[in-house]
């Protein structure tokens, strides 16, 4: 699962930010508002999920990411 998480990250991302399970949106300036909703608007369709406004803003970090998703599969 965290190698889906992060080939969609990667393609999001273009290279911009280096991919690791310690990420945050609170330490990484590139990881911005809009980049966050193309993010999950990816990951629910890698996964086939549907993310609510809750879920976008606890999903501020590659842990919280992995652990949502775990839930939900």
């Amino acid at each position: 699962m965290q190698e889906r998480i992060r080939r969609v990250f990667e393609d999001v991302f273009k290279g911009a930010i280096a991919f690791n399970s310690e990420l945050s949106r609170e330490t990484e300036s590139k990881w911005d508002s809009m980049k966050h909703i193309e993010f999950l608007v990816a990951l629910e369709r890698e996964f086939n999920l549907r993310f609510d406004g809750s879920d976008a803003t606890e999903m501020n970090s590659i842990g919280r990411i992995i652990s949502i998703i775990e839930q939900r599969m």
